[in-house]
């Protein structure tokens, strides 16, 4: 037990450490015509179902100066948190779930970090890599916060910006830390 907990902050260590988040327009993306992949993206028609797809399927890597797409991260199985995030973004507009993209930077280190945000019933739950957590909170800042959480028991980083993007990559806010 004790060793599995020293293995998760040593992996969540190493995932926050070489990740290089960016941003791609995921409304830009072809469905790829791989049944397989159809297959897939028609099973998965829930955030539970998606994060435990991308727990039983995917593995984080750093991917700082590429773009990998929803079907190029299920073909190889490795991403980042832009990666994740942008995968779990896709399937959910799929199936007609309005979801988000934020983007949080941070006062004491200079990477970035992606998480994909779902609205429902009027409030958010949220995608932090592999993971599905329905927080039910009433804005995008308390998510940011609860994002945060983790990170800065972990590393200390602060967060001092977020954007938010809607599935077109437009900005719908933004938010700054005091």
């Amino acid at each position: 037990m004790k060793k599995s907990i020293i293995s998760l902050i040593i992996n969540i260590i190493i995932i926050l450490l070489f990740s290089g988040c960016s941003l791609i327009n995921p409304s830009n993306l072809v469905l790829p015509d791989d049944l397989e992949f159809l297959e897939v993206v028609e099973e998965l028609d829930t955030p539970e179902k998606i994060s435990q797809y991308m727990i039983d399927n995917f593995i984080y890597e750093s991917h700082p100066y590429c773009f990998i797409t929803p079907y190029e991260l299920y073909k190889t199985g490795k991403g980042d948190c832009n990666d994740l995030s942008l995968f779990a973004c896709y399937i959910c507009n799929y199936h007609g779930i309005v979801n988000y993209q934020a983007l949080i930077f941070y006062s004491n280190f200079s990477g970035k970090h992606a998480v994909c945000i779902i609205e429902e019933d009027g409030k958010y739950n949220y995608f932090d890599n592999m993971f599905y957590f329905k927080s039910k909170l009433n804005d995008f800042e308390e998510i940011i916060e609860k994002v945060n959480e983790l990170i800065n028991f972990v590393f200390g980083y602060i967060w001092s910006k977020y954007i938010i993007y809607d599935y077109d990559m437009n900005i719908i806010e933004q938010g700054f830390n005091q």
